[in-house]
């Protein structure tokens, strides 16, 4: 389709960009500069420093053996992603279509974007199930399955894996939540 062939070309394009301004991020930051001093009431110097970030970050693609390495580990974890939810389709589908679990990831990630309430609740559900509803003709009710499964099953993963790192660096909850007070308190 001609939206697919376009939205190919987008993503050549600004890969390009990001690929040159890895080898000339001064060219990336005077950009910045020179953009931000135009807009009305934005301090350019705060944002170009946050922005900087951005332009460090593109550093490794400089080396060619460090980039492979970049993408192939890029690979690796969105396959992971992606195997997840192939895994939860299977669960709930007796033969889920092939592009569903990389077309879901994908909406997913894109859905993050909508401003939602704490912790994308109701947000994810919605992405999820029109991700699986209007192209693959999947039935709304295990759609929606489908969506609370992988939400509940993500939050008991991270939830466990924050217990498992507080207990390993011999922290506790409490400690957190004090940290939390003094953050907020000097803020």
């Amino acid at each position: 389709p001609i939206w697919a062939v376009g939205s190919a070309w987008i993503l050549l394009a600004v890969s390009a960009v990001l690929l040159l301004l890895a080898f000339r991020p001064d060219w990336g930051r005077r950009a910045v500069r020179w953009a931000l001093a135009r807009v009305p009431r934005v301090n350019p110097d705060r944002w170009a420093q946050a922005l900087d970030g951005l332009f460090d970050g593109l550093a490794p693609l400089r080396s060619g053996r460090r980039g492979l390495a970049l993408l192939a580990w890029s690979v690796v974890a969105w396959a992971c992603v992606v195997f997840f939810y192939w895994t939860l389709l299977r669960a709930f589908l007796p033969h889920p279509p092939a592009l569903a679990a990389p077309f879901l990831v994908c909406v997913l990630g894109l859905g993050m974007a909508v401003p939602s309430s704490p912790g994308t609740v109701g947000v994810f559900h919605a992405v999820a199930r029109y991700a699986l509803t209007v192209p693959f003709a999947v039935p709304v009710d295990q759609a929606v399955t489908i969506a609370f499964a992988a939400h509940a099953f993500q939050y008991l993963m991270m939830c466990l894996l924050g217990l498992a790192g507080l207990a390993r660096e011999s922290l506790s909850l409490e400690w957190l939540r004090a940290q939390v007070v003094h953050i907020e308190g000097a803020g």
